[in-house]
């Protein structure tokens, strides 16, 4: 499960805050191709990183993230992590 909390301000009043939570679940074969999306969006629009969970490398700097012919040893956690500059990032993860 994955939770995204938004809080809006404009100096003036209590923020508002609302939150939701997000489960994804999906199942690759070997020697399948592979999209993972990152649909982030902001103002600035952020930039956007897929991160591979167990090396914390990052693999792409890409909304999208294709990965071709997927073998067991690419198995594993993969994060978008989302930025622009202001506030704090954003990081989902997804499971291959």
């Amino acid at each position: 499960m994955i939770r995204y909390q938004c809080t809006a301000s404009n100096g003036v009043g209590t923020n508002a805050t609302a939150t939701v939570n997000v489960t994804v679940h999906f199942q690759f074969t070997e020697g399948d191709n592979a999209t993972l999306h990152c649909n982030a969006t902001g103002n600035p629009l952020p930039g956007v990183a897929w991160i591979r969970a167990s090396t914390r490398g990052i693999v792409s700097y890409s909304k999208m993230l294709f990965m071709e012919d997927i073998k067991r040893n690419r198995s594993g956690s993969y994060e978008c992590l989302a930025w622009n500059g202001i506030g704090k990032n954003s990081t989902n993860s997804c499971n291959n």
